[in-house]
């Protein structure tokens, strides 16, 4: 009851005051919040500044742009013993007043917002009014990419997003700078997009979101653009007697490797090889995100002391166990065949040989005996030619009488079918030799024959055999 009393005389002499002193528009005075932009949970101060007209005699705040009684926060009477303050309807606990005329409101809440309205009497009565805001704390902010991959691949449409609470304004950089000339940002600056993005876009991207009252980074977000495997490069990296090859390439990720030697796959997944043997060399390379593989090759000489250490290795990995032992036995089988041959035809040619030193040892003889000599010879000696012989005489009745019987020659037709070709041993002819008395009265014999006999016609021996028939009659 006497708090009612109280806060309705001080009501009243505000009034009186006011009307008396003409409430001055307020064109000196003026409220500064501090900090200019509180935040929730946060305090404030509503410090007035411009006071004129000598000390402070009392001191009102109210809730709004106007001074109604309903809207009093409360009324402040200064004094140097014992300063006077009435609370008001718009009063709560968390708001403290000063001397000075400010006013102080802790553990700021979002129902605090609004404007405050302070009248200060001096000599004059004068009034100023300010508008409070309260802001949220700003999440701190975090960027996702679409499509979620760690690793998008070049030329494809990538988009990053920064979410944050109680941002008002957010702000992206790549590596302290500003963003790429390829990126687009949407009308909030929520969102960042690559219609197709490069390698050249990869980068280290934060966002920045802010209010008035705080600034919060996010964490780096890396956007690493794969693309490759390409330029694939073999370089030849010998040290003395050791070759290697090296395989490289543009590539991100970083390829796997696989080294084909002659068509045939090698269980080699490094960069680097140690080349044992001679050959073409392929290195393929592979980028897992990308899905694309290149390739280059290069041809490697090995000195013949290395490579005849690989010989074996190299039949071996080009064909199978059962394979090789084939190819050997054939060849064993073909020099075996070869070598047969050669030596039957050194037996054929030294039989030949042999053969015609004998005919010719033996027409020798022949032609000794007849006592002629056939001048159309040639000087080689032609092969012998095979004769029968017949003695018709009655040697057994004559043997007292005659001891010796005159010997009576035959005319030897050797005839032979030389032709051109003196390399091509002729036909063997035959002739018949008969030894008669009566010579003179035996038909000689036909030269269209090829031989001719007193008896039953002989068949020529075998080739190889040269013999004389000899039969008495």
């Amino acid at each position: 009851m006497i708090y009612q009393q109280r806060w309705l005389c001080l009501r009243v002499i505000s009034a009186l005051l006011s009307v008396w002193m003409g409430v001055a528009s307020g064109e000196t005075l003026s409220i500064q919040l501090i900090p200019q932009h509180p935040v929730i949970r946060g305090s404030v101060t509503l410090r007035v500044t411009g006071v004129t007209g000598g000390d402070i005699r009392s001191i009102n705040w109210y809730r709004g742009a106007g001074t109604l009684a309903l809207n009093q926060i409360l009324a402040y009477i200064p004094s140097v013993s014992d300063p006077v303050k009435l609370n008001g309807p718009m009063y709560h606990n968390r708001i403290e007043a000063f001397p000075n005329a400010s006013l102080l409101i802790s553990s700021l809440e979002r129902t605090d917002e609004g404007d405050y309205t302070v009248q200060v009497q001096t000599d004059t009565a004068q009034q100023a009014s300010v508008t409070l805001t309260v802001y949220e704390l700003v999440g701190k902010p975090t960027i996702t990419a679409s499509p979620s991959v760690p690793n998008p691949k070049e030329n494809d449409t990538v988009t990053l997003t920064c979410t944050a609470a109680n941002a008002e304004r957010l702000v992206w950089s790549r590596d302290g700078t500003s963003l790429p000339s390829s990126a687009s940002l949407s009308s909030d600056n929520r969102t960042v997009t690559f219609s197709r993005i490069t390698r050249m876009d990869s980068g280290s991207y934060q966002c920045n979101a802010e209010n008035p009252a705080t600034k919060e980074s996010s964490a780096p977000y890396t956007l690493t653009v794969a693309y490759g495997p390409e330029n694939v490069k073999l370089t030849n990296q010998s040290n003395g007697d050791t070759i290697r090859l090296k395989c490289s390439a543009d590539s991100l990720p970083s390829p796997s490797f696989q080294w084909i030697y002659n068509e045939n796959n090698i269980n080699i997944q490094q960069d680097t090889i140690t080349v044992q043997k001679g050959g073409n060399y392929t290195c393929l390379v592979y980028n897992s995100i990308t899905q694309l593989n290149a390739s280059a090759s290069m041809y490697v000489y090995v000195p013949t002391s290395n490579a005849a250490e690989g010989a074996t290795d190299s039949l071996s990995n080009g064909i199978g166990t059962a394979a090789i032992i084939g190819i050997v036995v054939a060849m064993v089988l073909l020099v075996a065949l070869t070598a047969a041959i050669v030596l039957l035809l050194l037996t054929q040619r030294r039989r030949k040989k042999a053969l015609e030193s004998r005919n010719s040892t033996s027409m020798a003889k022949t032609s000794s005996r007849n006592g002629t000599a056939n001048a159309s010879t040639p000087a080689e000696a032609p092969e012998l030619q095979y004769a029968d012989i017949n003695f018709r005489t009655n040697m057994g009745r004559q043997k007292q009488e005659q001891e010796q019987p005159e010997l009576q020659y035959a005319e030897v037709n050797i005839s032979k079918n030389m032709g051109k070709n003196k390399q091509e041993a002729p036909e063997l002819q035959y002739a018949d030799i008969d030894f008669s008395k009566n010579m003179g009265k035996k038909k000689q014999p036909s030269p269209d024959s090829p031989y001719a006999n007193s008896g039953a016609p002989q068949q020529p021996p075998p080739d190889a055999v040269v013999y004389s028939e000899l039969r008495r009659n």
